[in-house]
């Protein structure tokens, strides 16, 4: 116990004594450099990007595509995927602060392309 006691205090003095010595050690800075002129930039530049990826495997009859483009505040994109009764669907879409998300949906069946309906327009998007 007392060999406890006398490495726990020895301890506690060695932090003391450390803690104190970084303080006295520190190099302290008075004064202020009034002519200085803090330079601010502006690094803001709308965001832009472009990118696609495909996938063809025949063998689990996953077919699937789709691309978008995108600059400042302008989305444009598609994509398009094999469906399970052998139609491919086609979804095109464009986005904007204006018009907001426009998705037209449609599909061909043996090389043939109907809409399936009227596109999508929400204002919430």
């Amino acid at each position: 116990m007392f060999f406890f006691l006398q490495t726990l205090c020895t301890t506690v003095i060695f932090c003391i004594v450390l803690a104190f010595q970084e303080t006295l050690g520190s190099p302290v800075f008075v004064g202020y450099n009034d002519n200085q002129k803090e330079e601010s930039s502006d690094y803001y530049t709308p965001p832009q990007y472009k990118y696609d990826y495909a996938v063809h495997d025949p063998e689990t009859h996953d077919i699937k595509s789709q691309w978008e483009h995108r600059d400042g505040d302008l989305v444009k994109g598609a994509y398009s995927l094999l469906e399970p009764d052998g139609s491919m669907r086609l979804v095109e879409y464009t986005s904007d602060k204006e018009g907001g998300f426009n998705a037209v949906v449609s599909r061909s069946e043996n090389g043939n392309s109907k809409s399936s309906g009227p596109s999508y327009n929400s204002e919430y998007f």
